[in-house]
């Protein structure tokens, strides 16, 4: 059972038949845990649609360091959705798992939203949930600082993938503590001492990398959460 309302993946805004028309220019392709879908400064020529399976996206520093922007799982589609000729990815994209994949280049995309422009309409609403997504992600990092960041990122990964359980909300996914400082652009020991505090007071408990959250309502009180975002926002 979801902690919240399912987040609202790609394949969600659109109808069946809209979807069956994307389907059909798709090219199969499965990749191994571990494969780069694509990597920064790559030519960004197509898009990916996750059938089966788990990708990171993250965006590596000038020092080498890896920030992790986002997790995405079937049904939502990952790639740098610019239509301006001679763009390059921006991020990398890592397959977290063995992935099944639907490749649409982009030029065959750009044809379909000629002949349906409905097609074109969903893509912008996806696009616009994404960006608001990334803008308040932004906000919670530099207006409440990395402690308001990571009780952000926890409420999110609640709402995307959390578990109701008599003890509280289980994150299922295996993080590590340099997992969730990636997320928020922190030290893993800035992590470690965060976590450990909000250990000692109740509000989370870890058991075999898992993450349990006791009490939401103070990882809402951290980042300042008003409960305004719509929840299809307020994912990782």
């Amino acid at each position: 059972m979801s902690a919240s309302v399912a987040r609202k993946r790609f394949v969600d805004f659109l109808r069946p038949e809209q979807f069956e028309r994307l389907r059909a220019n798709m090219t199969p392709k499965r990749v191994r845990s571990g494969t780069y879908l694509f990597q920064d400064e790559d030519w960004a020529e197509s898009l990916y649609y996750i059938h089966e399976g788990a990708v990171k996206i993250t965006k590596t520093t000038d020092s080498g360091e890896e920030i992790l922007l986002s997790i995405k799982h079937g049904g939502d589609l990952v790639g740098d959705p610019c239509t301006l000729s001679g763009a390059l990815n921006l991020t990398n994209c890592i397959a977290l798992t063995d992935t099944s994949l639907g490749v649409i280049r982009k030029s065959e995309l750009e044809f379909l939203f000629y002949r349906h422009p409905d097609l074109a309409i969903a893509f912008l609403q996806w696009l616009s949930i994404n960006q608001r997504i990334m803008e308040t992600k932004m906000r919670d990092l530099l207006v409440y600082g990395k402690t308001g960041a990571l009780a952000s990122t926890l409420i999110r990964l609640c709402n995307s993938c959390g578990r109701l359980t008599e003890e509280g909300i289980l994150i299922p996914m295996k993080l590590t503590n340099q997992d969730l400082a990636n997320m928020i652009g922190a030290s893993r020991e800035s992590v470690n001492r965060m976590l450990n505090k909000l250990k000692a007071e109740g509000t989370l408990s870890q058991r075999a990398g898992q993450i349990i959250v006791h009490d939401l309502n103070r990882l809402r009180e951290m980042c300042h959460c008003d409960g305004r975002c719509p929840v299809d926002v307020c994912v990782i």
